[in-house]
């Protein structure tokens, strides 16, 4: 029997200039672990590599918690 397959730990989206990522651990409280610090980590990547993103906008899923 094979672990339960997780969502992704976060969300990207590019809305004109800004680059938005989302923590999307809402069942969690958007608690922040490895793999989350990784995928930020990956996404600013991302978004430095694009000259025309002017600001990383980052914040959490959901209601209850960043």
């Amino acid at each position: 029997m094979s672990a339960p397959e997780e969502r992704p730990a976060i969300r990207t989206e590019k809305r004109g200039p800004a680059y938005w990522i989302w923590i999307d651990r809402e069942h969690r409280r958007n608690a922040i672990n490895k793999p989350v610090i990784e995928s930020i980590a990956s996404a600013i990547s991302v978004a430095n590599g694009d000259p025309s993103v002017r600001a990383i906008v980052l914040t959490g899923a959901g209601q209850k918690a960043f």
